[in-house]
């Protein structure tokens, strides 16, 4: 609980439902052209970053209170982690997460996340 309230206090984890059913399937969300439903992409986005080594760095979040979080209280702040990132990405086409680099390609409609050299998923936006 200690966790969550630092959590919330940086203003990190609040992941705001009513926020992400916002936009509208086929509609453009910061710049960010989508057909999927919204909350699918940013399910496949959260599913993407659990797998980035570092996220709780880039959160500025020590290791200890990482760990020390549950899976659904990470699984929490990765899904806000997520709906920012895909906003940020309609502002900034690329952004660095951990060991990651994040990419909005506008011409295919996806979102890539490569660890150095090697692509290590694609969220597909239509």
């Amino acid at each position: 609980m200690l966790v969550r309230h630092w959590l919330r206090a940086q203003g990190i984890c609040e992941y705001n439902e009513a926020k992400a059913n916002l936009p509208l399937e086929g509609q453009v969300a910061m710049g960010i052209k989508f057909g999927r439903e919204y909350n699918d992409i940013i399910n496949d986005f959260t599913d993407a970053l659990r797998g980035v080594e570092g996220c709780c760095e880039f959160l500025e979040m020590p290791a200890d209170d990482w760990d020390a979080m549950s899976e659904e209280e990470q699984k929490e702040c990765m899904k806000t982690l997520a709906d920012d990132l895909f906003y940020g990405l309609g502002v900034e086409a690329q952004m660095s997460i951990g060991d990651c680099m994040v990419t909005h390609d506008p011409k295919r409609h996806l979102i890539r996340i490569d660890q150095g050299e090697t692509l290590t998923t694609v969220i597909y936006l239509v």
